[in-house]
């Protein structure tokens, strides 16, 4: 059966495309964008059994001249929330605004007629996304198939004289229910479903991604690896890092942890790895002879080429990282956002330098030399990366002797204590101001939920030394994800609890986290349960669930995507937080990387729709977030493993500048409240704000 889905740039798509191809092996599809479908298909329309619009922003009108040739066919056609009410506003009824607060990621109950679409079924739960409804439905021209019971509003129609349908909730959502019998029943209408592939001539306009490069190289690196005598990370670090060298170290703070690592980029092999948006340009720096090798376009393509020549094989298997990629990408990093790093030489803020290049917008270390630390078996493994022709050279014991103290456990800070910093942050007024129009975009169906930021800048008092600021963070706000990272234009610090992605061997992990709730004497795990599972939290995350989901169906196989639970709540120093997770699988030539490509930035970070909620937040956020909201982690060099977290309650700094950055906000729904969500900002702030002062 051939299907030709019509994506309207929403981000659960790719949802709408696993839902209609677990029904059967046999459906093809064809993804094509509904503002740049090619003559091409127009014109063979009568190739397809069926046709889906999927859902998008915005009210239908906009999309009318496109989507209503498709309402003028006899081809089998499903309408989903922009679509049904495009098919509604066809038949000439009315598109308009809510009355009440929609219902952002929640689940209604829908009474069916038991009929058409709905045979077998007399009642669903279907999730709602929609800010618009349609109402003054002509029953000559449509018939009502389904209602909420919560509000007796039309979600489903049928029209009487084509095979056309349209379903207002979201069927592909991972909280909806009967979706599959339902979906097998619009199928059924196909008169003479075709068997065969699509025309080449016709599935070559598919937009579905692929992956970067064919990664199926023969390897050209070999792990070596020693097991040296057990010391601690923090405490060796200590010892080593004055000169200023650059390095990057993923530190398990958060008991108990499993493994930390520790980068070098001193090595034969080693490589530092820039990207600048503002000129689309990628740079390759040997770290020995400093050698540039410039490529014209965007990191992830790049990175890409650029690893699958540098494939390695050996090292001991339990390890999760044996050498190769360690780094940070930026929010500004992708290509639906217009901004860039570059853009705070224009003088956005007083400590700024005057020079774009000196502002990045990803930066990343190939390292040939590591060590990993095994926290629960205290293990420590020097691993090296060589080629064939190379000698493997103990590099590890010149700077395990620099300083016989290493293997100390104290974490002592060095200097006086840091006054209080100079910190620019949005008052109260001004966030809450943004808040309300957030809202705004929300309720005219512009966006289901949008991930406000703010920036905040903060300049110490006198020079603080960046490792010991980066224990102060630690000691106050020891995370799972925390890092240190020293590169030639960023120093990045995090306390990050949240996982973006982990991949090993085809398997795929998210687990995005929404809903915080502060600690204090009075609460424990239960009353944080409680607090949390409400339905604004749960909300939010259902939102970022099927984003997620839709992310990674781009790539995944099919019927992979799971989501065991929907939701638990973890426990970390200074927040409760209400997260869930996400696993998918992929298989050769596809990667962890392509995943990482085509789900960045991450979606708890954005909202949803991702593309139009990045286009509002860029209107109401004043700065490029630079590296806050992007990810930064590892990329094995074996090309079968990594792990990358978000990057929140962290801080940054250029190296051109004498100021520390800080992001923090929330996700704004219509359930939000300005001072509520100004609050929950501030809480966050205050995981990493402390430890730039004497007192908290």
């Amino acid at each position: 059966m051939r299907i030709l889905v019509v994506d309207c740039y929403d981000s659960y798509t790719y949802n709408v495309c696993d839902m209609l191809q677990r029904i059967s092996k046999d459906i093809h599809i064809v993804l094509v964008h509904w503002d740049k479908i090619a003559e091409k298909i127009w014109s063979n329309l009568h190739v397809f059994d069926a046709i889906v619009i999927g859902p998008g922003p915005g009210h239908p009108n906009d999309y009318s001249a496109v989507l209503n040739k498709f309402w003028e066919t006899n081809i089998p056609t499903l309408g989903i929330c922009l679509g049904f009410q495009s098919l509604c506003l066809y038949y000439g009824a009315t598109v308009e605004k809510m009355s009440t607060l929609p219902w952002h990621g929640r689940a209604a109950t829908v009474i069916t007629t038991g009929e058409s679409i709905y045979q077998g079924v007399s009642e669903v739960k279907g999730m709602r996304y929609h800010s618009l409804y349609a109402h003054n439905i002509p029953v000559k021209d449509l018939t009502i198939l389904a209602t909420t019971k919560e509000d007796n509003l039309a979600v489903a129609v049928q029209a009487k004289r084509a095979p056309h349908y349209g379903i207002l909730y979201h069927p592909e959502s991972i909280c909806s229910t009967h979706s599959q019998t339902v979906i097998n029943n619009f199928l059924l209408h196909v008169v003479k479903p075709s068997t065969a592939d699509l025309p080449t001539s016709i599935s070559s306009y598919n937009v579905r991604p692929t992956p970067f490069v064919d990664y199926s190289v023969q390897p050209c690196f070999k792990v070596c690896t020693q097991e040296l005598s057990w010391f601690d990370p923090l405490s060796f670090i200590e010892k080593i890092e004055r000169d200023n060298s650059f390095f990057c170290f993923l530190d398990s703070a958060k008991e108990p942890g499993e493994f930390s690592m520790l980068g070098f980029t001193t090595g034969p092999n080693a490589y530092t790895i820039h990207y600048q948006k503002s000129i689309d340009e990628t740079t390759f720096t040997h770290c020995v002879s400093q050698q540039q090798n410039k490529k014209p376009y965007n990191i992830w393509k790049a990175v890409a080429e650029f690893m699958s020549e540098r494939k390695a094989v050996g090292g001991l298997k339990q390890l999760p990282f044996h050498g190769g990629l360690m780094g940070v990408l930026g929010y500004e990093a992708n290509e639906m956002t217009k901004k860039s790093a570059s853009e705070y030489s224009r003088g956005l803020n007083a400590f700024a330098s005057k020079t774009a290049e000196s502002y990045v917008d990803a930066e990343l270390a190939f390292v040939d030399r590591s060590f990993v630390f095994d926290l629960v078996q205290k293990r420590v493994y020097a691993q090296t990366l060589i080629k064939e022709e190379q000698t493997l050279e103990n590099w590890w014991d010149e700077l395990l002797l620099s300083d016989s103290d290493a293997t100390s456990n104290s974490l002592s800070h060095k200097g006086d204590q840091p006054k209080t910093p100079t910190v620019t942050i949005s008052d109260r007024k001004s966030y809450c101001k943004k808040v309300q129009d957030c809202q705004s975009y929300l309720l005219s169906g512009d966006s289901y939920e949008l991930c406000l930021t703010d920036h905040i800048l903060v300049q110490p008092s006198k020079s603080i030394h960046d490792f010991d600021l980066y224990k102060r963070i630690r000691n106050h706000n020891p995370a799972s994800y925390a890092g240190f990272m020293r590169l030639p234009h960023i120093t990045h610090l995090s306390a990050s609890p949240e996982r973006f992605c982990k991949f090993e061997n085809g398997h795929c992990h998210f687990s995005p986290i929404k809903g915080t709730l502060k600690r204090t004497p009075t609460t424990n795990i239960e009353v944080a349960k409680e607090t949390l599972l409400n339905v604004k939290d749960s909300s939010e995350l259902n939102m970022i669930i099927d984003l997620i989901r839709n992310d990674l169906y781009q790539l995944a196989t099919v019927n992979s995507v799971s989501v065991p639970q929907l939701y638990s709540v973890e426990e970390h120093p200074t927040v409760y937080s209400l997260v869930s997770h996400i696993y998918g699988d992929i298989k050769a030539p596809t990667t962890g990387w392509d995943v990482l490509a085509h789900s960045f930035p991450p979606g708890s970070m954005t909202g949803a729709p991702k593309l139009r909620s990045i286009q509002l937040l860029e209107e109401l956020e004043s700065l490029p977030r630079g590296v806050y909201s992007g990810i930064f982690g590892y990329w094995d060099a074996s090309l079968e493993k990594g792990e990358f977290s978000v990057i929140i309650r962290s801080t940054f700094r250029y190296h051109n500048e004498n100021i520390w950055h800080i992001g923090a906000g929330g996700a704004i729904t219509v359930l939000s409240t300005p001072d509520g969500e100004f609050d929950e900002m501030l809480l966050k702030v205050n995981s990493v704000l402390p430890a730039f002062s004497k007192s908290n």
